[in-house]
């Protein structure tokens, strides 16, 4: 429907109600000798239109800011007016300035611009938003929209003035992403001057092709098509081209995306007295890869008189301009200064089942000039899926397939609905029925997704299932035990859908790995007088099995000054730990703090699915012992004098007699970790007499704190 209304030329105007067959418009206030483009609404009513200049409003009257957007005040080649999708009211005017691009003969190309229009400004009349800015400086000036797959957003698709690579910009309810353009590099490579002819964009109704002309250079004119992705905005491949086509005046695919039609310009012949006769055809190419195919649908030659200074310009009123498809499935065909249109009536013919009806449709006295207007792509059909059931569908398990219209695409995912709820495994067009329930499917394209029509089964012979339905938990790791099922014929599976049979066995393994946390699910039925019966579910529930491991496998810390010590794990845990205490539970938190010697325990997990750590945490404060007394008398009790001591240490140590004779001495001795003899009571192998000796013993501790030193001296009695 936006592309309802034409207005363009003299005051010229067409109206397509409801897409058919056209009548006269008189809303057009605009007089442009080229360029035009308009906009229609959702139901078809005039909202927009423009010379890329100026902006005229539905009442006929400029819009307030918008009166001169760029510096060409007629402009000559069409931009485009692009509504911006889930914004009322707020459009993009698109314009091509000719008169600040680059006229070098060798390269023409124009910079385009974009506007802002919104029309709940000014009590209705509209008003132009910011400034105009440009968008692309060294364009083809040809540009086109494609709808986007999810029909509501565009495409805007414009070509370099160089080179070959066109630019695919996404117009989305966020505006225009104009510093993120799609950019494909293909198809011949622009060069030279178009003689100011416009060089067009053109898109199929389905929006899976484009096709671009370039009049007179290079290759002495040319059209190429391609294939377009509308969920990319990627032009991915060239499907077929035509050269040596001389000066293209304008180009329009047929409604099936099939043919193209291409308005020519072919040659040009001298008459007597200064007359010219210039030669014009409309002929129709296939769009594919099929083998060349050129058909001529007619020719006009037209004649007039030359102009002095102006080379071979001539004025020849009727002759073929720029065609166009309508809404209503016909191409027309402008005439330079005529109030006609020539009417492709059926594009989709070949050859003469074309239908062309020359000087068909009146103007009722407007005139057209060389350009029909510009209008955004039209919107996609909206594809349906309907819900129908098989011919061979049973009683008790009927089959349901889906079948969508409506649609070009032919792949599609699906997915099944029982109860509004998604069943496992239902991705195909069939589903069989199993149970009563009501049914629906989404089918989805690579874009689109649509709801079928909702059915609801009752199933009139409804067999039980074999079991009752069954959930399993095993600790990650667990061996898993078969699953067994009473009954005749029976068959497991392993989705919801009940489409991939894995045993028709009485028990089955899972064959699933015991390391895998999560649920499996399968499913078993029993078929009686061939109806099969609602699926038991058995779920397997494998619950991860958390480890806890503490850094260390036994601390020697020193609480004697009331002091506690972080038991640290490898591994931060999940959720809270059970801590125990010389086997007694004192804790159930994240982290724990111990105070006291003894033995530890941290366990994660509840049941039979949990794991645990221990550590021990020793005395490992620094403590000195020496007895007061040893007796090495042979009876094996207190036989020598030890020192018993907690840490790991060095130390000096000397036993003197009353006289100050060295008994017995050692330096930088380690202590072991346990005691150590420091003397056996003899002297030079001999035994030492009863009596009081004195003891001086030096001991250095290092740790993190540095180091202790601790100096003891004191008596020992030795006895026998």
């Amino acid at each position: 429907m936006h592309a309802n209304y034409w207005l363009f030329g003299s005051n010229a105007g067409m109206y397509f109600p409801m897409g058919e067959n056209p009548g006269v418009s008189t809303s057009n206030n605009m007089n442009t000798e080229k360029a035009s483009m308009t906009h229609a609404d959702a139901k078809g009513n005039l909202v927009l239109y423009s010379n890329g200049s100026r902006v005229w409003n539905a009442n006929g009257n400029v819009v307030p800011g918008a009166e001169n957007l760029i510096r060409a005040f007629d402009p000559s080649y069409p931009g485009l007016i692009v509504p911006i999708p889930e914004r009322e009211d707020e459009f993009y005017i698109f314009s091509v300035d000719d008169f600040t691009g680059n006229n070098n003969p060798g390269t023409v190309s124009f910079p385009i611009f974009y506007s802002l229009i919104d029309l709940k400004g000014n009590a209705g009349e509209g008003q132009k938003i910011g400034e105009t800015k440009m968008l692309l400086e060294n364009s083809s000036y040809g540009l086109t929209t494609v709808k986007h797959c999810n029909n509501i957003d565009y495409w805007l698709i414009l070509h370099s003035g160089e080179g070959n690579t066109f630019y695919s910009y996404l117009i989305s309810k966020d505006g225009i992403q104009t510093d993120e353009p799609i950019e494909s590099q293909l198809g011949i490579v622009f060069s030279g001057s178009s003689l100011g002819l416009p060089q067009e964009i053109i898109a199929s109704q389905d929006g899976k092709k484009i096709a671009v002309t370039k009049p007179a250079h290079p290759e002495d004119g040319f059209l190429e098509v391609f294939s377009f992705d509308n969920r990319t905005g990627k032009v991915t491949s060239s499907l077929t081209s035509y050269n040596a086509l001389k000066k293209i005046k304008g180009a329009a695919f047929s409604p099936n995306g099939a043919l193209i039609y291409v308005s020519l310009y072919v040659n040009q012949r001298s008459q007597a007295n200064n007359g010219l006769a210039n030669d014009y055809e409309l002929v129709q190419f296939r769009a594919s890869y099929a083998p060349a195919y050129k058909r001529l649908i007619t020719e006009k030659t037209f004649t007039g008189q030359s102009q002095q200074g102006l080379g071979d310009f001539l004025v020849e009123p009727g002759s073929f301009g720029n065609i166009k498809l309508g809404p209503n499935g016909k191409i027309y065909l402008a005439h330079i200064d005529d109030n006609f249109l020539s009417v492709i009536n059926n594009p989709n013919g070949e050859g003469n089942g074309s239908n062309f009806s020359y000087r068909d449709f009146s103007l009722n006295g407007k005139f057209g000039k060389a350009q029909l207007p510009n209008t955004v792509s039209p919107s996609y059909k909206i594809p349906e899926a309907k819900l129908a059931f098989q011919p061979d569908s049973l009683a008790c398990n009927p089959t349901l397939k889906v079948e969508v219209t409506n649609s070009d695409n032919t792949i599609f995912t699906y997915q099944w609905l029982r109860d509004g709820l998604a069943i496992d495994g239902a991705n195909s067009e069939f589903l069989k029925i199993r149970e009563t329930g009501n049914y629906e499917v989404e089918v989805m394209d690579n874009c689109q997704e649509v709801l079928s029509n909702n059915k609801t089964i009752s199933i009139t012979i409804e067999v039980p299932p074999p079991v009752n339905d069954a959930i399993f938990t095993y600790c990650q790791g667990a061996e898993i035990a078969p699953l067994e099922a009473d009954g005749t014929n029976l068959k497991w599976y392993n989705d919801e859908a009940l489409s991939n049979v894995i045993s028709n066995n009485r028990t089955l393994t899972p064959n699933i790995d015991a390391n895998s946390v999560g649920i499996k699910t399968f499913y078993v039925t029993k078929t009686i007088s061939g109806c099969e019966s609602i699926a038991a579910k058995y779920e397997i529930d494998i619950e991860q099995k958390e480890q806890v491991e503490f850094v260390n496998e036994s601390l020697s810390p020193c609480f004697d000054s009331g002091f506690n010590i972080q038991l640290r794990l490898k591994d931060e845990p999940s959720s809270n730990i059970n801590w125990f205490f010389n086997n007694t539970l004192v804790s159930n938190t994240k982290t724990f703090a111990a105070d006291s010697y003894g033995t530890y325990v941290a366990q994660i997990g509840e049941g039979t699915c949990f794991s645990s750590d221990t550590i021990q945490v020793r005395d490992g404060c620094f403590r000195i012992f020496l007895p007061t007394a040893f007796s090495p008398n042979g009876d094996g009790i207190n036989e020598s004098l030890d020192l018993i001591a907690n840490g790991n240490f060095t130390f000096d140590y000397q036993i003197i007699d009353r006289k100050g004779t060295i008994m017995a001495a050692q330096r930088e001795q380690k202590y072991p970790g346990n005691r150590v003899q420091l003397w056996d009571g003899n002297y030079n192998g001999v035994p030492a007499p009863i009596g009081i000796y004195q003891y001086f013993l030096n001991a250095r501790f290092d740790d993190e704190g540095g180091t202790t030193i601790k100096n003891q001296n004191g008596k020992i009695s030795l006895l026998r």
